[in-house]
């Protein structure tokens, strides 16, 4: 199983309930994101590429992921799904492995062990969000990127599936 598995971070300013939250400062004066971003980079050597929105005031959210050594894809607010579909088409993943910038307690370490038994499973999808076990915070999703572009193509997606992309799994 050689497969090229690449990490995109869903991040925005917008959130309603905490705005800003991904830039406040979160451990050792790092900012939410930026933590987050350097754990995926010491423990693992795949790309990583920060989904935001192409809003002025997401333009810090691109410096930090640059800073970070990550990519930057920009795009609509509402429709994440787009982002999601740019990245993909970008970067040409085997596999996708979908972060939100607020669940800072995510083990990257994870990832192999989930692609291995997606493999040999045949799945297209998998996520610690499912079910119970994995606590707030730690959620993570993988998916085959072409399996997703497949999905995404479809002519009845929603406003719902354009907003929460790993729905059109489900």
């Amino acid at each position: 199983m050689n497969q090229k598995i690449m990490f995109f971070v869903q991040a925005r300013t917008g959130s309603k309930r905490l705005p800003n939250k991904v830039l406040r400062e979160f451990h050792e004066g790092k900012s939410l994101l930026k933590s987050l971003l350097l754990r995926i980079r010491h423990q693992t050597p795949n790309q990583i590429a920060v989904l935001t929105t192409d809003s002025q005031a997401d333009d810090e959210i691109e410096n930090v992921a640059n800073l970070a050594g990550a990519f930057c894809i920009r795009g609509s607010e509402p429709n994440v799904l787009s982002r999601f579909v740019h990245g993909i088409e970008t970067f040409r993943p085997d596999l996708v492995v979908r972060v939100t910038a607020d669940n800072p307690f995510f083990d990257p370490s994870l990832v192999g062990a989930i692609a291995l038994v997606m493999d040999r499973l045949k799945a297209d999808y998998a996520s610690t969000k499912l079910g119970k076990g994995f606590a707030v915070g730690s959620d993570l999703e993988i998916f085959i990127a072409d399996s997703f572009l497949r999905k995404s193509k479809k002519t009845d997606l929603t406003a719902h599936h354009k907003e929460h992309v790993t729905s059109v799994f489900y």
